[in-house]
């Protein structure tokens, strides 16, 4: 059985969803001063974490949608 959803609500679902990657990709400039002068090996550990709370963000936005 196939189930079909209004355009409406795909629209708003995608615009919520375009808007939530916006908001956390566009804090991703917000880490470069945190790594300037660091060791690579520091740098790449910060640059690690910053992509791990990047993805949970993201698996967090999929769930709600």
């Amino acid at each position: 059985m196939r189930e079909y959803v209004p355009m409406p609500d795909v629209t708003k679902w995608s615009r919520d969803l375009e808007a939530g990657i916006r908001k956390i990709v566009s804090r991703l400039h917000s880490i470069a001063p945190s790594v300037v002068g660091l060791p690579v090996a520091d740098a790449e550990a910060r640059l690690k974490e910053a992509e791990d709370e990047i993805l949970q963000q993201l698996d967090d936005i999929k769930l709600r949608a």
